[in-house]
């Protein structure tokens, strides 16, 4: 039985980064929502415990959904991942996707009806990104406001459960869309040779590695001043602006060195998951303490 499962356990293992980052959106702008609207305890425990549930689901799905239809340009970037690896058919993975996807979003109804129109957003969203006859991924640009708009909506999720949308939330996703937007160019180095392949017009390929290594710096830049003017209109402490100012530095600071190793793989993953994502929970945990202290 063990064996059955392994496959399945191993894919969805693979997607766990993004299933925690997503997630742990959905509970931090809970979280904050809930402490301006003054949930009660029980309501915010039963609300937090349903949402990661349901966010779980959708996200693996969608996820797991792309890496069907990338399959081949996985194997051309010699991405060691469950799929390319012959663990798992097309027709399992699309099986699993299909319970996923109904299981998340049935769940995200029973939770909120606001909440589930957000859900349903979001999974359309990426399901399009992949989808081969529309296929967002391969239009320039769109495919870069498309992740950014999946992150943002993951805010707008959890903002939505306890009531209405306090405007902190608000900003927050606004963060979450040009940090989505950053990573999501970043990412792309890793990708260059399938892309070409698949005829992904993304920014590295089409403008080149530099010029949008440079983008994802200005683009964590301006959003950091722009954050911490927003936050500073809302009468938020002096401690949190230089907290946030170290932030947004420091996302800079690690994109540096890929200006000149961008053509390394290895180096940029590594950048990715040891050093911008830790950065970035450290802003989320700054934002939602802003909010809520």
């Amino acid at each position: 039985m063990s064996s059955t499962f392994k496959p399945y356990l191993s894919l969805i293992k693979s997607k766990r980064l993004f299933m925690i980052s997503y997630s742990l959106n959905v509970a931090l702008a809970l979280i904050a929502s809930s402490k301006i609207n003054g949930s009660d305890l029980p309501t915010f425990g039963k609300n937090l415990l349903l949402s990661l549930l349901s966010t779980f689901a959708i996200v693996l799905s969608v996820y797991i959904y792309n890496d069907i239809t990338d399959i081949e340009i996985d194997r051309v970037n010699k991405l060691d991942r469950p799929l390319v690896r012959g663990d798992l058919s097309r027709k399992q993975a699309s099986r699993l996707v299909t319970i996923l996807g109904i299981s998340g979003l049935t769940l995200a109804y029973i939770i909120d009806l606001k909440f589930f129109f957000f859900s349903l957003a979001y999974f359309v969203l990426l399901f399009l990104y992949s989808f081969p006859p529309v296929r967002l991924k391969r239009i320039l640009l769109v495919n870069k406001l498309t992740v950014a708009t999946a992150v943002a909506l993951t805010y707008m999720m959890g903002g939505t459960i306890a009531g209405s949308i306090p405007i902190p939330i608000f900003l927050i996703a606004a963060y979450g869309f040009v940090g989505g937007l950053s990573t999501s160019i970043i990412r792309d180095l890793t990708d260059l040779k399938g892309d070409k392949l698949g005829r992904v017009k993304n920014p590295a390929i089409v403008w080149g590695p530099i010029v949008s290594i440079r983008l994802a710096m200005a683009v964590i830049g301006l959003m950091g001043i722009t954050v911490m003017i927003g936050f500073f209109q809302l009468g938020l402490n002096l401690a949190f602006i230089i907290l946030a100012s170290c932030g947004f530095a420091g996302w800079i600071y690690v994109l540096y060195p890929l200006l000149r190793r961008w053509n390394e793989p290895s180096f940029v993953d590594n950048t990715f998951r040891k050093k911008i994502a830790p950065i970035g929970l450290v802003l989320q945990a700054c934002l939602i303490a802003g909010v809520i202290l």
